[in-house]
């Protein structure tokens, strides 16, 4: 794995490292280098995200701007489980959803307990998006309430029981 995917993934939850590592391991021997691009996305950033493409009340004028239909909060980026990333050729990513690199990636996810955002019902095109497979698609009201009221790590103990550990 880089340093750059290395740092970004400083912080996150202990089994979502985990399984980025094994994942990298899976990828690397079929030559394909695995750059993570964001893990952690603070509530403030996800509010600027949010807002892209929409007006002051959150009604969507541009769509082809909008990247996200996650308010603050409901996206599982607030939650250190989930990363966006891609394939690196020769230094640049490889944003061909539809190649054999990303087609590796798809196909290692499933193993080792991680999904696509590419497969989500509530966003089409998060295809660089991958998250623990035991969490919820986006975090439910009484995830975010608690996250506000008590931090992450305090979702994380109400999920404990439920994340499969790593093999």
């Amino acid at each position: 794995m880089d340093a750059i995917s290395t740092q970004r993934l400083v912080g996150a939850h202990p089994q979502f490292i985990d399984r980025a590592q094994r994942l990298d391991g899976i990828l690397l021997a079929h030559g394909i280098n695995f750059r993570w691009t964001e893990v952690y996305r603070s509530m403030q950033q996800q509010a600027v995200d949010y807002a892209l493409g929409r007006d002051a009340n959150g009604v969507v004028i541009s769509p082809r701007l909008v990247i996200t239909n996650a308010k603050p909060g409901h996206s599982n980026h607030q939650y250190f489980w989930c990363g966006d990333g891609v394939p690196m050729v020769n230094g640049a990513p490889d944003w061909n959803v539809s190649g054999p690199n990303w087609q590796a990636v798809y196909s290692a996810l499933p193993s080792i307990g991680l999904f696509s955002g590419k497969n989500f019902k509530s966003i089409k095109g998060d295809d660089d998006h991958v998250q623990m497979v035991e969490v919820p698609e986006s975090p439910i009201d009484e995830d975010v309430a608690l996250l506000i009221s008590s931090g992450y790590e305090a979702v994380w103990a109400k999920y404990a029981s439920i994340l499969t550990p790593s093999q």
